[in-house]
């Protein structure tokens, strides 16, 4: 079991350094194909195991881990400590990092859908400016307008989307008392821009990976990653539709600051260093896109690096 585990770190740590380091060398920008860089990278590891005992045995071979295998775990675990071995101390760590990164970005999640239960909505008249503010952004983006909802929340100022087939925009009313008519509008065509990308189906797909690879820290750090790049993909959206990032970016500024830790769009809570790149990205403002090599074939190069390489670290 420890070797298990060490190898499927190892190899999400080869596809992370694989697919990262196409991004670099290829110039990719747009957070759209970054984001099924990432997810590939989540994927492949996982997927690929099966796929290798079935056509190729010869991996677990002595022969193959002498002479072929780039790194077998089995070498790590059973290096002596003292009079232990290496391997369950090692695997106890490296499964509690991935614990820990897991449960950092779902506990806040829980505990701000555990704050808006309960507060419920009173026939706030001002929850039809919302509607009214959601449908004009929808149909800047080309979108079915999600539903909206306004929280009677003064002490919380938060703005997000949430939901699985059918959207909801939650807006709290302290979020309406602390952003100006031109930050709202931004901040709302920013969660329609999740819907218009599908964000929200996504995420629930992370979030099912990242409870079946609990154990495995690079695997939750590859899905931040993933999340950040939906979050950037939603800005683009928002700044294309009202050509406003300096609004979006004193929305995200202000909603971070009062918000902390328990925001639940970005990887680990809008902390300051992730909150620091998205604005200074939005201060670069909108460009046209870079002319870049069909993503298709992209993905596929990207594969088949990460399977040649995968293929040669064994448990």
């Amino acid at each position: 079991m420890p070797e298990a585990l060490l190898a499927h770190v190892v190899q999400s740590a080869a596809a992370a350094g694989v697919l990262g380091g196409l991004l670099t060398v290829w110039g990719i920008r747009r957070p759209s194909v970054r984001l099924r860089f990432w997810v590939l990278a989540l994927i492949l590891p996982a997927a690929l195991l099966p796929l290798f005992a079935a056509v190729a045995p010869v991996r677990q071979s002595d022969h193959f881990r002498q002479h072929a295998a780039l790194f077998v775990a089995a070498r790590w675990t059973t290096l002596p400590v003292g009079p232990w071995r290496l391997g369950p101390a090692l695997a106890a760590l490296v499964a509690a990092g991935g614990v820990a990164l897991y449960l950092r970005d779902l506990v806040p999640a829980l505990r701000q859908g555990w704050r808006v239960g309960r507060h419920a909505p009173d026939g706030d008249p001002r929850s039809e400016e919302i509607v009214r503010r959601v449908a004009a952004q929808a149909a800047r983006l080309g979108v079915v307008a999600p539903e909206s909802r306004l929280v009677q929340d003064e002490e919380g100022a938060y703005l997000y989307c949430r939901g699985f087939r059918s959207p909801v925009i939650l807006v709290s009313t302290g979020a309406l008392a602390t952003l100006s008519p031109e930050e709202l509008d931004a901040a709302l065509a920013h969660e329609i821009g999740h819907v218009a990308g599908h964000h929200l189906v996504l995420g629930w797909g992370l979030i099912a990976l990242r409870s079946l690879l609990l154990f495995n820290p690079v695997a939750q750090i590859l899905g931040r990653s993933a999340v950040l790049e939906m979050e950037r993909a939603a800005d683009d959206a928002s700044t294309a539709a009202l050509g406003r990032p300096a609004a979006l970016a004193s929305a995200l500024a202000k909603l971070g600051v009062l918000a902390g830790d328990d925001a639940p769009t970005a990887p680990g809570g809008l902390r300051f260093h992730v909150l620091k790149g998205r604005l200074l990205r939005l201060s670069e403002g909108v460009t046209a896109p870079v002319p870049e090599a069909p993503e298709g074939l992209m993905l596929a190069l990207a594969a088949g690096a990460v399977a040649l390489l995968v293929f040669f670290v064994v448990a």
